[in-house]
């Protein structure tokens, strides 16, 4: 199957296919962004993906000082108890 032309040729065009098929689904789509019955739905969105970014932020923040945290209560329970 690797040795055919034909098939190497058929599996070319259909990835040459795929990548313009890709390329202008990616203008449809900016060009929707801008269109103005669709504007609102695309920033709404973005929004949402900008909270749900900082939620994460924060959750990973929050999660960094409990860990330091328990660092800091490990190091006083170990000199305590070298004490």
């Amino acid at each position: 199957m690797i040795g055919d032309a034909e098939f190497a040729r058929n599996l070319d065009n259909t990835m040459e296919n795929l990548e313009a098929s890709s390329k202008g689904m990616n203008e449809n789509m900016e060009a929707a962004k801008h269109n103005i019955l669709l504007r609102g739905y695309f920033k709404k969105k973005k929004r949402e993906e900008e909270k749900k970014k900082k939620e994460l932020e924060e959750k990973k923040k929050e999660e960094l000082e409990l860990k330091k945290k328990a660092g800091e209560t490990n190091k006083k329970e170990t000199s305590a108890k070298n004490e």
